[in-house]
């Protein structure tokens, strides 16, 4: 995940430049990562990173910054309104009609942002898009989970050439043992 961040970081910020162009036109460029899984080890749903020097962590590099905002942790607060912030995890997780009206009073942009999302959800053009990005990913899936069981095979094949029993084999491969018949 951290090299992936990255990876996507340094295209936002090398694609600012174009060719002739100077360096001090370069932007800070802030990478936010939701994710739906536990990622980081701390207990914090909302993590912000910088690139700071080793000996001296207020020496930074001001234009990089990456958040990580872990929704697993979101879900185990309190789900009140303390900031923006919070509100638009609550839109992007699925608020409750009073968490809705209670975000929209504190700040007129939930209400366009509400407007937005139902618009997308009932453009029959978006929706058809969207189903076929979801099959798109359903499709790399399968396909990894395939070349994943292959290697596994080919690894047991091995295994049983050098003598391992099928407990052992199904053991370190996670393969099951009528997997072998």
């Amino acid at each position: 995940m951290s090299k992936r961040t990255l990876y996507y970081w340094s295209g936002l910020y090398r694609e600012q430049i174009k060719e002739g162009a100077l360096y001090p036109q370069l932007k800070k460029s802030i990478t936010i990562n939701i994710l739906d899984f536990i990622y980081l080890e701390n207990t914090d749903f909302h993590s912000v990173y910088h690139m700071c020097e080793d000996t001296n962590k207020d020496v930074k590099l001001e234009d990089i910054e990456v958040h990580f905002l872990e929704l697993p942790k979101f879900r185990e607060l309190d789900r009140n309104h303390k900031s923006s912030l919070h509100n638009w995890l609550l839109f992007i997780d699925g608020w409750s009609e009073e968490e809705k009206s209670m975000a929209k009073k504190e700040d007129p942009i939930f209400e366009l942002a509400d407007e937005a999302l139902d618009y997308v959800t009932s453009n029959k053009e978006v929706q058809y898009y969207h189903e076929q990005f979801q099959k798109r990913l359903l499709d790399i899936e399968s396909n990894l989970y395939s070349a994943k069981q292959e290697v596994k095979i080919e690894t047991a094949k091995k295994m049983l050439a050098k003598g391992y029993n099928i407990a052992d084999i199904c053991e370190i491969t996670g393969l099951r043992e009528k997997d072998f018949h």
